[in-house]
Protein backbone atom coordinates (compact mmCIF):
# COMPACT_ATOMS: atom_id res chain seq x y z
CA UNK A 1 0.00 0.00 0.00
CA UNK A 2 1.17 3.52 -0.31
CA UNK A 3 -0.02 7.08 1.12
CA UNK A 4 -0.53 10.34 -0.97
CA UNK A 5 -0.62 13.66 -0.01
CA UNK A 6 -4.36 14.95 -1.67
CA UNK A 7 -3.25 18.68 -0.77
CA UNK A 8 -0.29 18.61 -3.48
CA UNK A 9 -1.71 21.49 -5.92
CA UNK A 10 -2.28 20.44 -9.81
CA UNK A 11 -2.47 22.83 -12.32
CA UNK A 12 -3.83 22.39 -15.94
CA UNK A 13 -0.02 22.80 -17.27
CA UNK A 14 1.83 20.06 -17.21
CA UNK A 15 4.56 21.88 -16.25
CA UNK A 16 3.66 22.99 -13.37
CA UNK A 17 1.94 20.47 -11.44
CA UNK A 18 3.60 19.87 -8.54
CA UNK A 19 5.07 16.09 -7.52
CA UNK A 20 2.45 14.69 -5.81
CA UNK A 21 4.05 13.01 -2.34
CA UNK A 22 3.75 9.58 -1.58
CA UNK A 23 5.55 7.06 0.62
CA UNK A 24 5.10 2.83 1.02
CA UNK A 25 3.63 1.31 3.81
CA UNK A 26 4.79 -1.34 4.28
CA UNK A 27 2.97 -3.97 7.13
CA UNK A 28 3.66 -3.89 10.71
CA UNK A 29 4.87 -0.20 10.35
CA UNK A 30 4.53 3.20 11.56
CA UNK A 31 4.51 6.11 9.67
CA UNK A 32 4.00 9.88 10.70
CA UNK A 33 2.10 12.36 8.94
CA UNK A 34 1.08 15.73 9.16
CA UNK A 35 -2.34 16.97 9.53
CA UNK A 36 -4.13 16.64 6.63
CA UNK A 37 -6.14 14.41 3.86
CA UNK A 38 -4.31 11.43 1.89
CA UNK A 39 -5.29 8.89 -0.52
CA UNK A 40 -4.52 5.18 0.57
CA UNK A 41 -4.00 3.25 -2.54
CA UNK A 42 -3.63 -1.04 -2.00
CA UNK A 43 -1.80 -2.68 -5.09
CA UNK A 44 -1.92 -6.09 -6.24
CA UNK A 45 0.64 -8.05 -7.50
CA UNK A 46 0.40 -6.83 -11.03
CA UNK A 47 0.29 -3.36 -9.84
CA UNK A 48 -3.52 -3.05 -10.77
CA UNK A 49 -5.41 -0.89 -8.00
CA UNK A 50 -7.33 -2.87 -5.61
CA UNK A 51 -8.65 -0.51 -2.97
CA UNK A 52 -8.65 3.32 -2.57
CA UNK A 53 -9.61 4.79 1.03
CA UNK A 54 -9.35 8.41 2.05
CA UNK A 55 -7.41 9.24 5.53
CA UNK A 56 -8.22 12.55 7.23
CA UNK A 57 -4.99 12.60 9.52
CA UNK A 58 -5.97 15.26 13.09
CA UNK A 59 -3.46 16.95 14.90
CA UNK A 60 -2.70 14.62 18.03
CA UNK A 61 -4.60 11.47 16.69
CA UNK A 62 -3.70 7.79 16.11
CA UNK A 63 -5.17 6.07 12.98
CA UNK A 64 -4.58 2.56 12.12
CA UNK A 65 -5.05 1.22 8.39
CA UNK A 66 -6.04 -2.45 7.96
CA UNK A 67 -5.97 -4.11 4.54
CA UNK A 68 -8.77 -6.97 4.85
CA UNK A 69 -10.29 -9.83 2.30
CA UNK A 70 -9.18 -13.36 1.46
CA UNK A 71 -8.73 -14.95 -1.91
CA UNK A 72 -9.35 -18.59 -1.18
CA UNK A 73 -8.77 -21.39 -4.09
CA UNK A 74 -11.69 -23.14 -2.59
CA UNK A 75 -14.73 -22.06 -1.11
CA UNK A 76 -16.02 -17.95 -0.36
CA UNK A 77 -13.57 -15.61 -1.58
CA UNK A 78 -13.91 -11.80 -0.53
CA UNK A 79 -12.02 -8.77 -2.55
CA UNK A 80 -9.09 -6.93 -0.74
CA UNK A 81 -10.23 -3.84 0.91
CA UNK A 82 -8.65 -1.14 3.37
CA UNK A 83 -10.32 -0.04 6.62
CA UNK A 84 -9.09 3.23 8.31
CA UNK A 85 -9.95 3.81 11.74
CA UNK A 86 -10.99 6.22 13.37
CA UNK A 87 -12.05 7.35 10.23
CA UNK A 88 -13.13 11.65 10.91
CA UNK A 89 -15.12 14.12 8.51
CA UNK A 90 -12.67 16.09 6.29
CA UNK A 91 -14.30 19.36 7.83
CA UNK A 92 -12.80 18.25 11.20
CA UNK A 93 -9.64 20.18 9.30
CA UNK A 94 -10.50 22.91 9.16
CA UNK A 95 -13.41 23.50 12.14
CA UNK A 96 -13.07 24.16 15.83
CA UNK A 97 -13.68 20.38 16.60
CA UNK A 98 -9.80 19.58 15.89
CA UNK A 99 -7.58 20.79 18.41
CA UNK A 100 -5.14 23.63 17.14
CA UNK A 101 -1.38 22.91 16.95
CA UNK A 102 1.49 23.99 15.57
CA UNK A 103 2.02 22.94 11.72
CA UNK A 104 4.97 20.77 12.65
CA UNK A 105 3.04 18.21 15.20
CA UNK A 106 2.60 14.73 13.28
CA UNK A 107 0.08 11.86 13.76
CA UNK A 108 1.22 7.97 14.12
CA UNK A 109 -0.55 6.06 11.45
CA UNK A 110 0.34 2.17 11.87
CA UNK A 111 -0.14 -0.16 8.67
CA UNK A 112 -0.59 -3.47 9.64
CA UNK A 113 -1.22 -7.01 8.81
CA UNK A 114 -3.54 -8.53 6.45
CA UNK A 115 -6.22 -10.16 8.70
CA UNK A 116 -6.42 -13.68 7.03
CA UNK A 117 -3.23 -15.21 4.68
CA UNK A 118 -4.03 -16.27 2.14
Amino acid sequence: AKIMDKSAKVSKDPKAVAPVRSEELRYDSVVAVSPGEYEVELEGASGKEESRATLVALSHESYVILRVGVEHQSGGSFPSELVIFPNPNPEALHSGAAPHVASAASVLLAALTALWAC
